[in-house]
């Protein structure tokens, strides 16, 4: 990769504004130059920080957002149909503790590396597919437990559900 001091920037190699209808002034713009670079990003920051250090928070925030996206679908979050104050309170205290649980599955899965098999929704989606059914006057039943299930109870520490 190339020092950032021989890099130029593109807005100093733009000699006239861009043409929309004109096609070929896309083939000759500064655009399709640094081709070697394609693929790259940057991440910039005012912090002293390393390279590793940024990339780690900048993920750890992507995946606060994408979680909070995954709560909102899952709690119907995306419009708050409520009809008073207390409603909407009660609607975004159930996902501010959805997002501190998220939270936890997070830490654990980054702990005990569930990342190498699961993302967060795959996980979450195999913990959704456990069902219990309950009729009146008889025991509740739980669906059979698959085997990676169990792994995942196994390794959050949470006791596998079973039928009484």
């Amino acid at each position: 990769m190339k020092p950032m001091s021989k890099i130029t920037p593109v807005s100093s190699t733009l000699k006239k504004p861009l043409n929309a209808d004109d096609k070929s002034s896309l083939k000759k713009t500064p655009f399709n130059k640094p081709r070697q670079l394609w693929g790259y990003w940057v991440l910039l920051t005012n912090e002293r920080m390393t390279a590793t250090q940024a990339l780690t928070i900048y993920r750890s925030k992507d995946l606060i957002e994408k979680s909070f996206g995954n709560i909102q679908e899952r709690l119907n979050g995306r419009r708050l149909l409520v009809s008073s104050e207390k409603s909407l309170n009660g609607e975004l205290f159930v996902q501010f503790v959805a997002l501190i649980l998220l939270s936890v599955v997070n830490r654990t899965m980054h702990d005990k590396q569930l990342y190498q098999k699961y993302t967060v929704q795959q996980l979450l989606d195999r913990l959704d597919e456990i069902k219990q059914f309950s009729v009146d006057g008889h025991q509740p039943k739980v669906r059979e437990i698959q085997t990676n299930q169990t792994e995942i109870c196994d390794q959050f520490g949470v006791p596998v559900p079973i039928s009484l």
